[in-house]
């Protein structure tokens, strides 16, 4: 029995991208501009539903005040907030709505490996926020949402990071959309 979520976006499969769409995309990885900004923000509610709301508030302990992830008892500080690049979010998504990746923060920045590695901070409105070492990689949600071909594509592409990162909050505070997003190196050990 399918459990009824009140705003829940519906998947649409016809949108789902093909190999050939995904691989066309894929292409262009290297050649994307960025404006290191925050792009999209979204919050899932109790009851399954997500909202956009145009800030979020981040807490070192809780993640982000409004999603439910703090209600979890088998969460994980290194999967607090989950982010995504905004524009590979939306190719893969092809139309759909970005609240069905589930992700708390779309960001408009380089995500690759080589350009935000495990440790780096990013520094957006009030907040300070860690990649973790925690891989974001997609389950089978994200196929059944978006279609093997982007599911495969983002597995076996995980220099891109194509599914995003998981954030840890250093530094609690408020983000808001068109924040700016300054990214500095993992410090020095």
């Amino acid at each position: 029995m399918s459990l009824i979520r009140p705003n829940e976006p519906s998947i649409d499969t016809n949108k789902h991208l093909t190999q050939s769409e995904v691989d066309t995309h894929l292409v262009k990885q290297d050649t994307l501009t960025y404006t290191n900004t925050v792009a999209y923000l979204v919050a899932r509610q109790t009851d399954g539903s997500r909202i956009s709301p145009p800030t979020l508030t981040l807490d070192p302990t809780l993640g982000v005040i409004e999603d439910r992830w703090h209600l979890d008892e088998h969460r994980s500080l290194n999967e607090q907030i989950a982010a995504m690049n905004s524009q590979v979010a939306r190719w893969i998504a092809n139309t759909q709505s970005l609240t069905l990746f589930g992700d708390a923060l779309f960001l408009d920045i380089n995500m690759s490996e080589s350009v935000l590695p495990v440790g780096s901070r990013l520094s957006i409105g009030d907040c300070v926020l860690e990649v973790t070492a925690e891989p974001h990689l997609p389950c089978s949600k994200f196929r059944l949402r978006f279609g093997h071909p982007a599911f495969q594509t983002c597995l076996q592409h995980k220099q891109f990071n194509l599914r995003g990162v998981y954030l840890r909050v250093l530094h609690g505070g408020t983000v808001a959309l068109n924040d700016p997003i300054t990214v500095h190196p993992p410090p020095k050990q």
